[in-house]
């Protein structure tokens, strides 16, 4: 009598219970059935780009802040505090970028906001950028003057 050690099991990935009966049903040994167990996957949206906003650095020079980075999972936002270069000043150009490194050469100008901002600021006033990125892959970009709740959205496809 052939015991279940002994038994040869040949087995491929799409007859493997079937070729399991068989083998054991030829050495007469019965066999409890062995539930096929499947792997949970969970599929997500990520980004393919960056995105971000052209600013001025500490330094004054020109960089890329990036707010949603590539490979982050669907749908998401983020929202940045950025700071108003000059006292007085009248107006904020947002620069929507798409990118994978902060320098501005490599980078790619999107879409383009201009807000406008109350008289008698000081410099630094404080800007929200919100950036939502939905799974379709529309980027809507809201920016909005904290003081005077001024705002303005831009929404690209």
């Amino acid at each position: 009598m052939v015991t279940h050690s002994r038994a040869k099991i040949e087995l491929t990935r799409d007859k493997r219970v079937t070729e399991r009966k068989t083998v054991f049903e030829k050495a007469k040994i019965e066999i409890p059935e062995i539930p096929e167990k499947r792997a949970l996957v969970k599929r997500a949206n990520v980004t393919r780009h960056s995105f971000g906003v052209l600013a001025l650095n500490q330094d004054h020079k020109k960089e890329v802040v990036n707010l949603i980075l590539k490979n982050t999972t669907l749908p998401t936002e983020v929202t940045e505090r950025f700071g108003t270069e000059l006292a007085n000043q009248e107006t904020v150009e947002i620069r929507i970028m798409e990118n994978e490194e902060s320098d501005p050469e490599q980078a790619i100008e999107i879409g383009k906001a201009i807000l406008e901002l109350p008289a008698g600021l000081p410099a630094q006033s404080e800007i929200d950028v919100t950036f939502r990125l939905n799974e379709e892959g529309r980027l809507e970009m809201t920016a909005v003057e904290i003081t005077d709740d001024r705002k303005i959205s831009v929404s690209l496809k």
